[in-house]
């Protein structure tokens, strides 16, 4: 299983938001370099990280950060947040990023995604799928759309994408644990290897997510859980990382 310990990004600050809740922020004192460089000591597979800003329609801000971020990791972060076209992920892959995450502008726009394969690989295109309720939300969670997260990730799959992202909001930044069987339901019925992201608290946690890589579990996401000292990044990487995704 690959371990993907966070960083979200506001204004130059790591944080964690409950739910989605821009209005709900936790800031913590750890820059974003030393959060990353912890994450690269420890060895994990890949290093998430988010641009909540971007997400927000605030393209601009947390840029020259985050490429700064990439020359310390090149080819082990995954990117997320804002990218709505062609340049904005060649921008990223062609500053080092290992992989980029489509959201918002992937639904509905099926077509655009198959290019992005077929233009930088599948290996390199993620799709993120965050649910609410099983419906999908879009423009930093603000908007629920009427396509269920079932839905979307058979579009994904049939436009040659090989794996998601898959975040149930009414988990993340709760602490409470993930929804492992709706991640299980996703990864079935589209074909998906699915990374789990929201609500992991302990390494209880992962260790459920382990027993499922033989059903499309393929990675788990930790953010709050290590910014707040639940899960220890060395430990959970020497006891559950499996990198290989063959």
């Amino acid at each position: 299983m690959q371990i993907c310990p966070a960083i979200d990004l506001i204004n130059g600050q790591v944080v964690r938001l409950n739910q989605g809740r821009f209005n709900e922020t936790t800031k913590y004192a750890e820059t974003p370099e030393a959060m990353l460089m912890q994450y690269i000591d420890a060895g994990a597979a890949w290093i998430h990280i988010v641009n909540l800003d971007a997400a927000r329609g605030l393209k601009s801000k947390n840029t020259g950060l985050i490429e700064s971020l990439l020359k310390l990791a090149p080819g082990r972060i995954e990117i997320g947040g804002g990218i709505h076209t062609t340049q904005d992920a060649a921008r990223w892959l062609d500053q080092g990023a290992g992989r980029i995450i489509v959201g918002s502008a992937a639904v509905g726009n099926p077509k655009w995604v198959a290019e992005l394969v077929e233009s930088f690989g599948a290996d390199s295109i993620v799709a993120g799928i965050d649910c609410i309720d099983g419906h999908v939300a879009i423009k930093g969670w603000t908007e629920i759309v009427e396509i269920t997260g079932i839905m979307l990730a058979q579009q994904m799959f049939r436009a040659g994408i090989k794996r998601a992202i898959v975040t149930d909001i009414a988990t993340d930044g709760m602490l409470v644990g993930p929804n492992l069987p709706f991640m299980e339901d996703i990864a079935t019925a589209s074909g998906l290897k699915i990374i789990v992201s929201g609500g992991v608290s302990c390494m209880d946690d992962l260790a459920a997510a382990s027993q499922l890589t033989d059903r499309g579990i393929e990675g788990i996401i930790i953010g709050k859980a290590i910014y707040e000292g639940r899960i220890d990044i060395n430990e959970a990487i020497t006891q559950y990382q499996i990198t290989s995704t063959e």
